[in-house]
């Protein structure tokens, strides 16, 4: 029977585990592991601290003091930290955490204000002190076992996560209320608020109902799935909620942008755009910026310790001997890939009886919050290929369930031979960028240009654009078949791989990360700042009516529905506008159109009686200049493809239709506007209408057609008189809108050929933006 060894690994004996513990597992054919739960005991000479029996001590006749995590390098705080960029900020941030991997119910009151009055002053470190069974309700079970796995397109399918779903969620949302009142409890105005991952996606909601103006940001770390996927948690909704509280959510990738603007289409009935979502009033811009690796953190290590990372260098080549070694670090978890790395290794060796001397595995797997399973079964393929392949003194795969010291990794980076990370899914992934950064040769110079062997389903992997060795995780044949050509890979084309995808890293870094996420935040800022009704300049009357009388030919552009007018139309209130309208229209160097949605009929009538009037009617499908006969309309050329794209959604249409008891479809000239005020069943009427909101805008731009939302606020109430607000979808083009009816008009948007030297623009809503942005360009 195999043996499963606890073992462990010191600086002191790293030499001979070549010729000890390697040579010993080599009969055993074991997997070096740790029986307790992230136990680092003796990791590469780093021993974790010495934490009193729980059942003796509260910590109040212990001395503690603050050190810095050896095992750690986390991508964001080393782009704060080691970045010149990030450490610009950092004499004005604070961070805002929990202590990690203390159980704060052993510290007393006094002890916990002595530690954050440490943390407060020495590191600007605000401390949230969370009870330990809230913690582990909240990131244990419902961020581990049901959230990231979701994230990360994985059902949650595990027994525990079903019942997690339930009571766990209790917790993370109490938790992020938590952190979210510690934040609003140092805020001032005028601060920037950055939250970052799953952990905390709904503290940007509950912050922004505190405080509605301040200026908050949302950095997803992880990946994020389609709406087919997110719907198996079932508080995605709240969760989306939460995120649209901030005023920019950045993803690492478009793939995860696109992804989370779907699940706010299908799941909130809000309209997305490109860039962004609108949400309860307010535009929540989406952005992409992938993250990057810190390189000054890596340099820092080796301007320190260099000639002891030269050493571990040469101690890890005396191990190996002359071994082909492929090396991988990755967190023991079932999103990792770490068994399918391992098979693929063992295909490799079974199709290649000649490596079974000459390749060896080493894998790192930090031990996570996860399953016994997945460790059992790693440790299955891992005797399993030692027992049929190892003929040497070094076994044929070595995974050590520990994490190492960052000199002991650099130096590993700077000697295997391939890096191979096969994870199913990942937000970004810094390892392979880290791998190809010391792969220079100027820590090893008879090491260097190693290949990576690369998951396409990571963000990495996108950046590099095919200079890696780019694989499907579940490919085991194919994953094989790619070990092999990274060993007859020439030197000529290792370099040339080498030199594309370490050009792709350099050309951004974590400080350059840094710089660009806030840019991204004030842009947004500052766009949605503008739009806020109680932020736009009052309209200087005197300016207006003096640039009026200079000008010679002056174009008014004013929206009819809620601008000018409510429809169907009030009685005095019509007539004065009338009146107005009229004498505007009696200057000859006045042009004046208006511009709605209504159809060219409806339009016409309600201005019959000024014939003085040019409007634009159905969203700018159709123009009817001044003094035009009633019927002579101009249509757009789009208006041409109606016919057909209806005819092509009508099966569609119908099935949705039938699907939702009340529903009805009112069709127009060019558009058709799905009616769902009055279903006998909301919640099913409101999830199938979404479904065919998400299938027009995914599958059918090709017909040029989009579908938005019009659903009116409870408090929409125009005529004083108790009513049900609408809720409708309306599907129509979107390559023809009130802009390019105008651009017509103008016969060009170059202002120096513009027929009109004065434009006055007048409108409401997000459709008439565009129209606003292009007068002021003309302007500029």
């Amino acid at each position: 029977m195999d043996s499963v060894l606890a073992t462990s690994v010191s600086e002191d004996n790293l030499k001979s585990l070549s010729s000890t513990d390697l040579k010993s597992q080599a009969k055993t054919a074991n997997l070096k592991v740790h029986n307790k739960k992230h136990d680092r005991k003796g990791s590469f000479g780093h021993a974790p601290p010495n934490v009193p029996d729980p059942e003796v001590s509260t910590f109040e006749d212990h001395k503690w003091t603050v050190c810095e995590p050896v095992l750690t390098n986390a991508a964001l705080v080393n782009a704060l930290t080691e970045s010149p960029e990030g450490k610009k900020q950092m004499s004005h941030t604070l961070w805002i955490g929990t202590l990690s991997r203390v159980e704060s119910d052993r510290i007393t009151k006094d002890r916990k204000d002595e530690i954050s009055l440490k943390f407060e002053q020495d590191h600007n470190c605000s401390i949230m002190y969370i009870s330990d069974k809230d913690f582990q309700l909240y990131y244990e079970h419902f961020c581990k076992l049901v959230l990231w796995p979701v994230l990360n397109y994985r059902m949650p399918d595990y027994p525990k996560s079903q019942i997690y779903q339930e009571t766990s969620w209790v917790h993370f949302e109490r938790i992020n209320h938590a952190f979210a009142d510690k934040i609003i409890s140092r805020y001032k105005s005028g601060d920037v608020i950055w939250i970052h991952d799953y952990h905390l996606m709904a503290v940007p909601g509950f912050i922004r109902d505190k405080f509605p103006d301040a200026k908050i940001g949302f950095f997803m770390h992880t990946s994020f799935p389609s709406p087919e996927v997110f719907r198996c948690v079932p508080a995605h909704a709240e969760l989306l909620r939460g995120m649209l509280g901030a005023n920019v959510v950045i993803f690492q990738t478009q793939e995860y942008a696109d992804h989370f603007l779907l699940c706010c289409n299908r799941f909130l009935c809000v309209d997305n755009y490109k860039d962004g979502v609108y949400f309860k009033g307010r535009f929540v811009n989406v952005a992409v910026e992938p993250m990057r690796f810190t390189r000054q953190r890596i340099d820092a290590e080796v301007t320190k310790r260099g000639s002891r990372v030269e050493e571990l260098v040469e101690t890890i080549t005396d191990v190996t001997e002359d071994h082909y070694l492929i090396f991988s670090r990755d967190k023991l978890d079932n999103i990792r890939g770490i068994r399918h790395k391992l098979l693929s290794f063992e295909m490799f060796l079974d199709r290649n009886p000649s490596m079974k001397s000459k390749a060896t595995f080493i894998q790192f797997a930090t031990s996570t919050t996860e399953l016994v399973e997945i460790q059992a079964s790693v440790i299955d393929v891992v005797n399993r290929i030692n027992r049929r392949y190892n003929t040497g003194s070094i076994p044929s795969v070595s995974v050590l369930l520990q994490d190492i010291p960052l000199d002991h990794y650099i130096a590993l980076l700077a000697h295997g031979d391939v890096m191979m990370v096969t994870t199913l899914r990942e937000g970004m992934g810094l390892t392979p960028q880290e791998f190809i950064y010391c792969q220079d040769g100027s820590l090893n110079p008879q090491k260097k240009h190693g290949v990576l062997i690369l998951s396409e389903n990571t963000g990495t992997s996108q950046l590099l654009q095919g200079s890696d060795l780019t694989c499907n995780p579940y490919d085991i044949p194919g994953n094989a078949r790619l070990i092999e050509k990274a060993y007859l890979m020439s030197a000529q084309e290792k370099e040339t791989r080498y030199n594309k995808m370490r050009s792709s890293i350099l050309r951004s870094s974590g400080g350059q990360w840094l710089l660009e996420i806030n840019h991204k935040l004030d842009a947004a800022y500052a766009e949605q700042s503008a739009r806020y009704h109680f932020r736009l300049p009052r309209l200087n009357t005197d300016s207006l009516t003096e640039s009026y009388s200079s000008a010679t030919t002056k174009l008014f552009i004013l929206d009819n529905e809620d601008t000018l007018s409510t429809f169907p139309p009030s009685g005095l209130n019509y007539d004065d506008l009338c009146n107005t309208l009229t004498i505007l229209t009696t200057s000859p160097h006045n042009t004046v159109y208006i511009t709605s949605s209504l159809e060219p009929g409806t339009l016409a009538t309600f201005y019959r009686k000024i014939p003085s009037l040019g409007l634009i009617a159905a969203d700018g499908s159709y123009v009817r200049h001044p003094y035009s006969p009633p019927d002579q309309w101009e249509a757009a050329e789009t208006t041409q493809t109606v016919s057909k794209w209806k005819s092509d959604i009508e099966q569609v249409l119908t099935y949705h239709l039938s699907r939702v008891e009340g529903a009805f479809a009112i069709e127009d000239m060019c558009r058709i506007v799905v009616d769902y005020t009055d279903a006998k069943h909301p919640v099913s009427a409101r999830l199938n209408i979404s479904e065919l909101c998400s299938f027009i805008n995914t599958i059918c731009p090709g017909l040029g057609i989009r579908a938005t939302y019009a659903i009116e606020s409870p408090d929409h109430n125009p005529d004083g008189k108790e009513h049900t607000p609408k809720k409708q979808l309306i599907i129509g083009t979107f390559q023809t809108n009130k802009l390019s009816a105008i651009e017509k008009i103008c016969a060009d948007d170059a202002w120096e050929k513009c027929p009109y030297d004065w434009i006055l623009v007048a409108g409401d809503g997000r459709e008439d933006e565009p129209v606003m942005q292009w007068a002021n360009q003309l302007e500029e």
